[in-house]
């Protein structure tokens, strides 16, 4: 399994992640950005020829994946009320998401993570202004901020 996005997500970065000291250098941080626009959205966007980018959580992201899964596992709950009365049901739902991989991710958990951040980054790309980082993540925190604001995770 690997975490992917869209070709043009490089390309939309790029004046932001090249300046030395960006926090965007890190291509893991523009994931999670795109990743968390599209669980604000809540429309994931099934595109499984992205590119991977990499097959495994980076090593300074491992000790907080169980964040993200959660998230992901969230996402999948909050909207499906028959989750609530049934645990049989909420059980097979998070077991068709996580397992004891590496990643802890099924290849399902994969693919909606990546949907997730698949619409998130067209999202992102048609509300955030590229530009250089010091001006483009007060921008897309502002955004996001106005977006979670709107539907709470």
């Amino acid at each position: 399994m690997s975490f992917k996005l869209p070709k043009e997500s490089d390309e939309y970065f790029g004046p932001s992640s090249k300046k030395e000291g960006s926090p965007l250098k890190l291509k893991w941080n523009t994931y999670y950005f795109c990743f968390l626009a599209g669980l604000a959205l809540d429309k994931p966007l099934a595109k499984s020829n992205n590119p991977e980018f990499i097959r495994d959580w980076p090593d300074s992201i491992r000790p907080y994946k169980d964040i993200y899964i959660g998230m992901l596992i969230k996402s999948q709950l909050r909207s499906l009320e028959k989750y609530k009365k049934n645990k049989h049901l909420m059980k097979e739902k998070i077991d068709s998401i996580v397992d004891s991989s590496g990643t802890h991710l099924t290849k399902e958990g994969h693919d909606l993570m990546n949907d997730f951040a698949h619409s998130g980054f067209y999202w992102l790309k048609e509300n955030v202004s590229p530009n250089e980082y010091e001006i483009f993540l007060p921008m897309l925190y502002k955004t996001l901020k106005k977006l979670l604001d709107k539907n709470p995770l």
